[in-house]
């Protein structure tokens, strides 16, 4: 029996005992598909093949990017989008002469979106550099422009080409409109000649090619334009697991005609004689998945076979006959037992020794194609034969869709193939996404720092290849806030799959110290299945992490630095700590988001003076006065001699005048006071538009701002994540609109307070209450049936 059954793992202790390993997986190359530049295909490239090339000629790599699409340098689809909370990740790779305190900015539609100080190791090291870009900032259903610059510690600027990359994450085809199905009833079922369904394939008919049918997508034509047919979408059509791919035409997008496949000798050849499922899906050009399959035909295949007919299909016997010919189980009803196949053996030509050989192809409600087998020798050749069917592998197909045929095993003739029946399985689904990776070094969300090797374990899956490729990839946060990326491949194989990475005192993961990691993993480069669930740790112990520094200038609640106000240097203090051993040396770093703006590292030496004692530094003002409107980064490092180097935690402080946020307006709300709006339900129902709008104002607003609203109310629904906004006013205006969906899910009478923070560049604020003893700014509906 073949069994591909995804079961729960606790996310720190393996499955399976860990085998020792004698090598250390390696980095995974650099995917020629995720530069902005086309690269040779069958080159292996890693980050240092580029450090003998200007600035100028550097591509940006990025991990989710989609290459070819026509008139774009890439694009990006709505899973590159959404794999990381921080954003998009963009690479910049090592270039020529690349300089300690070099500034890198990275721009996107003309806008400054990440900005970079390089360091002396990266410099030393030829180190990539790590930037991220929120995805709310990206334009959708259109280019956007994405450039690099550099203005050098030496002086002078250069910058990278200017590339547009393709932004899409509309789903072709449109939403399931049966969401707790496999089947997207918004793609019509495939068609083929009546004579095809009726009497199968033959081998004249394979020689002849058998035409398949698509019709026009989506079947609801009244949903936007996005969701229909496009130039160079491409029609998966599987019949029994082969695929055929078609590339939709100009010619073919501009109208709403069917689409003919031609399927010929040599593919027929490949499916294979006896019951086949054809379907489809659609992938469109920058690589978005329907939403599922198509409805499902089911085929009879007659190549090779002889004159001798197909055995009696199959079925469930705890399942019950549907009109249409299908079979319908409900898996709660089996109450954890296994259910039953049944095949009819009473005068089909069996002989004991025989041996039947049951098949179960199925999709689950992800579109997971999995396929289970099981072989029983028979025990009669008059009575029914009954096979055991076990209950997890029905789990696994729960509100999917599956095939059930089986073969007559006899040594020395060839199988005997039966027909099919199609089940839908009804119930309480499992999970069958990828389960997340687990580390066993790991305890309580932590791992030491000089765990070495790193082992990593990555839960043996539904649907699990042997030759799939498995790429690990691991999304670290520095104590001072930098981000740390790296990816790691290796097939699949079977059972649970283990990577182990080296690491050490000086290892890529021990400089993560006080910082974080988060750990995932893709199948296939996520083709066919999203990636998996996430592990996060922290990499050492709490208590270890050094505390970020103080200034006397900026301090809290805004940290803000107001060159009008304090007309002299900044003035930090770095807090004790035992870390401060003789001979050790501390530096202060000073990273500011403007050009100018980074100050030397400032060196420390730790004397008899000095050990555990807290350390006071000064920044000049120069350095801080050249990040107006920006920000300026604090942190320090540790260097004692033959021991890792210590980074302590960020203190991000802004540079400017302190912004004043008013209180958002909600302009479907009736204003009750300044911190008080209140909302009648009916405003915001059918027939009205079922939306809220909330208008934020503050001066100065930078397109460099990123906006972000935060409706704080009933837990999951009444508290929406609505998408950041750049700080740039709607058109001829000086504000900013959000919307959000309003559903009809209630706390009557319950306020709602709404936050505003403004980050990127200028730190983090948020609304200031105007009534501190009267709670915050809030929203408040009107009885029952208000929204959430």
């Amino acid at each position: 029996m073949t069994q591909d059954l995804d079961t729960p793992h606790d996310d720190s202790v393996p499955s399976l005992p860990l085998l020792p390993s004698d090598t250390t997986v390696e980095p995974a190359p650099l995917r020629p598909g995720g530069f902005t530049l086309p690269q040779p295909p069958d080159s292996v490239l890693t980050a240092q093949s580029f450090s003998n090339e200007p600035f100028s000629n550097l591509p940006l790599y990025i991990p989710t990017l989609t290459t070819p699409v026509v008139g774009y340098s890439g694009g990006l689809n709505r899973a590159a989008l959404n794999v990381s909370p921080a954003g998009v990740l963009f690479i910049l790779l090592p270039y020529l002469d690349q300089a300690d305190g070099d500034f890198i900015e990275l721009q996107l539609n003309g806008f400054r979106v990440a900005f970079h100080t390089v360091t002396a190791d990266e410099a030393l090291n030829g180190t990539q550099i790590v930037l991220y870009v929120e995805s709310s900032r990206f334009i959708r259903e259109a280019g956007n422009t994405v450039q690099a610059f550099i203005t050098r510690i030496s002086g002078g600027t250069d910058q990278t080409q200017l590339f547009n990359i393709y932004v899409d994450d509309v789903l072709p085809g449109g939403r399931n409109p049966v969401a707790s199905t496999s089947e997207n009833e918004n793609l019509p079922k495939p068609l083929f000649p009546q004579n095809i369904i009726d009497f199968g394939v033959s081998q004249d008919d394979a020689n002849r090619g058998v035409p398949v049918t698509i019709g026009y997508y989506p079947v609801d034509t009244s949903l936007p334009a996005v969701n229909h047919r496009k130039t160079r979408d491409v029609i998966r059509l599987s019949i029994g697991g082969v695929i055929i791919q078609h590339t939709v035409t100009e010619f073919e997008a501009a109208g709403r005609d069917p689409i003919i496949i031609t399927v010929y000798a040599g593919t027929w050849a490949e499916v294979g004689s006896g019951v086949r499922v054809c379907e489809y899906d659609v992938v469109d050009e920058v690589g978005n998945r329907s939403d599922g399959f198509s409805p499902a035909q089911l085929l009879t295949v007659r190549i090779g076979t002889g004159t001798e007919p197909l055995l009696p299909a199959p079925y469930v016997l705890e399942s019950v006959d549907l009109p249409d010919g299908t079979q319908l189980l409900d898996a709660d009803a089996l109450n954890g037992e296994n259910a039953t196949l049944v095949v009819d053996v009473a005068g089909q030509g069996y002989v004991l020794g025989d041996v039947i050989r049951a098949t179960v192809v199925g999709l689950t409600v992800d579109g997971v194609r999995v396929t289970y087998t099981y072989d029983h020798p028979i025990t009669s050749t008059t009575r029914v034969q009954y096979i055991d069917w076990p209950n997890a592998d029905v789990l696994s197909l729960v509100n999917g869709r599956l095939l059930l045929t089986y073969q007559r095993i006899r040594t020395g003739v060839p199988a005997r193939d039966s027909e099919g029946s199609l089940v839908n399985i009804i119930g309480t689904p499992v999970d069958t996404s990828l389960a997340a990776p687990q580390v066993p070094d790991a305890v309580g969300g932590s791992l030491p720092p000089t765990t070495n090797p790193v082992f990593v374990v990555i839960p043996s899956y539904t649907g699990q290849n042997s030759n799939d490729r498995i790429t690990l990839v691991l999304e670290g946060t520095y104590a001072n806030g930098r981000s740390y990326y790296a990816e790691y491949s290796t097939r699949a194989g079977s059972g649970d799959i283990l990577f182990d990475l080296a690491n050490g005192p000086d290892g890529e993961i021990a400089q993560l110290e006080g910082g974080s990691l988060r750990l995932y993993y893709t199948v296939n480069d996520s083709r066919d299945r999203p990636p998996s669930r996430t592990l996060s740790l922290t990499i050492g112990a709490i208590r270890a992490i050094l505390r970020p520094p103080t200034t006397r200038e900026a301090v809290p609640p805004d940290y803000v630095f107001d060159p009008e106000i304090n007309r002299g240097n900044l003035n930090v203090t770095v807090p004790a700590s035992p870390a401060f051993t003789l001979g050790a040396t501390v530096f202060l770093h000073a990273d500011g988001s403007s050009p100018g703006g980074s100050a030397p590292p400032d060196a420390f030496p730790i004397d008899v003076n000095w050990v555990g004692a807290a350390l006071p530094f000064t920044v000049p003002r120069g350095f801080v006065t050249a990040n107006l409107n920006g920000s300026l980064t604090l942190y320090y490092t540790v260097v004692r001699p033959g021991q890792p180097t210590l980074t302590s935690e960020a203190l991000v402080i802004r540079i400017g005048s302190a912004l004043n946020l008013p209180v958002p307006e909600v302009l479907e709300g009736t204003v009750i006071n300044p911190t008080l709006t209140r909302l009648n339900p009916l405003h915001v129902l059918p027939p009205r538009p079922e939306v809220v709008t909330i208008r934020v104002r503050y001066a100065p607003m930078l397109p460099t701002d990123d906006i972000k609203v935060h409706i704080i109310g009933k837990p999951d629904v009444g508290t929406p994540d609505i998408p950041a906004k750049p700080g740039i006013p709607n058109s001829g205006s000086d504000f900013v609109d959000f919307s959000f969906q309003c559903i009809r899910r209630g706390l009557p009478g319950r306020e709602l307070p709404g936050v505003l923070r403004s980050h990127s560049g200028r730190g983090e604020y948020s609304v200031q209450d105007p009534d501190p003893g009267g709670g915050s700014p809030g929203i408040a509906g009107m009885g029952p049936g208000e929204y959430s």
